[in-house]
């Protein structure tokens, strides 16, 4: 907007007038002229006209603007000074607001800082809950596979201690075996013909049947009992018994 030459006012673009010779811009309340009043666009400003050379004409723009004004003073005054009173009060009263919203905007940026600050606390004591829990996980997995490897550990041993004992009743059934073997062999006791019994198998033959079954399905074992002659058969029997501690050696 522009100002008026003689206050120093803003002016509004309905109440302007201009200088056709030094192009100020003047107030119609500062001229003292009326909004009816209809301007030339010859019109000079009171300092351009008093640089004007005196003339004896009582139709100079001077004189008839001082008429003029001088007879519609008395209309336009008072309305033209109550729109400037309006005009002030509501710049005072934006002028307030704008304070007052500044004041707001300061306030909320203070608030808005503590409750950046809050959340930043917040935050931080979330992820040490969340380091706390992971922590805690970890131990309870570590206490957990703790107790699993010592469980398999001590199934482990168990197994060792069982197969161990199992391989030692083993070994002692064995040994025991052949020992009656033996003690069959030279006891006395007619081996190929009481025990290669192959038409009637007794219990106490499974054992020594599981450990000579080379003697057991060999030709001469079974021929032994269809020999009638004593002679011959003592000597099948004594090829039976080398047949027989041939097959405990292996």
């Amino acid at each position: 907007m522009s100002k008026c030459a003689a206050c120093g006012k803003f002016v509004s673009p309905a109440d302007i007038i201009k200088c056709s010779s030094c192009a100020n811009i003047y107030d119609r309340i500062c001229l003292k002229l009326s909004k009816s009043y209809k301007v030339s666009p010859k019109w000079l400003c009171p300092g351009c006209t008093s640089k004007q050379p005196r003339k004896d004409n009582t139709e100079t723009p001077i004189k008839v603007q001082t008429e003029i004004s001088q007879n519609s003073s008395s209309n336009s005054s008072p309305s033209s000074c109550s729109g400037c009173d309006a005009t002030s009060k509501m710049i005072e009263e934006l002028r307030t607001e704008i304070v007052a919203m500044r004041n707001e905007f300061v306030n909320f940026g203070t608030k808005f800082d503590r409750l950046y600050l809050a959340v930043s606390d917040l935050s931080k004591r979330v992820d040490g809950i969340e380091n706390r829990v992971a922590n805690l996980e970890k131990d309870e997995c570590m206490e957990k596979y703790k107790d699993e490897n010592k469980k398999l550990s001590d199934t482990l041993e168990r197994l060792k201690f069982e197969l161990n004992d199992r391989d030692q009743e083993q070994l002692l059934t064995d040994v025991i075996t052949k020992f009656v073997i033996l003690f069959m062999l030279y006891g006395n006791y007619v081996l190929c013909v009481a025990t290669f019994d192959i038409e009637n198998k007794t219990p106490n033959l499974q054992v020594l049947l599981k450990k000579l079954p080379k003697a057991y399905t060999s030709k001469d074992a079974y021929e032994i009992r269809k020999q009638s002659k004593p002679q011959q058969q003592r000597e099948e029997i004594k090829h039976c018994r080398r047949n027989a501690e041939g097959q405990l050696s292996l």
